[in-house]
């Protein structure tokens, strides 16, 4: 389920995930904002790009899930892509924080 928040100082983006994002409906100030607000970071699944899925608002409220996967350097993490997030993520993120 959720687990201990990994250490995110920094995103690293590039064109292809910002091309993901976008093909999504994301930009970059929505994915800061999940994080910088109240994000539960729930473990992947094996075999994922991404180690974590983080789930929760940005600033305008809708809720996303932006998966993301460690980079080399200790603290950055890389958003691999994102979505809308469903019924069953904005449950968890709910219970996490009632």
């Amino acid at each position: 389920m959720t687990s201990s928040a990994p250490r995110v100082d920094e995103l690293e983006f590039d064109d292809y995930n910002r091309e993901e994002l976008a093909q999504h409906g994301i930009d970059l100030l929505q994915v800061h904002a999940v994080l910088g607000r109240q994000p539960v970071f729930v473990r992947n699944k094996r075999g994922r790009a991404a180690t974590y899925k983080v789930i929760g608002p940005d600033n305008g409220g809708t809720m996303l899930t932006i998966p993301i996967a460690p980079t080399a350097v200790p603290g950055q993490w890389r958003p691999v892509t994102g979505w809308a997030s469903t019924r069953g993520e904005i449950t968890l993120w709910r219970k996490s924080y009632a």
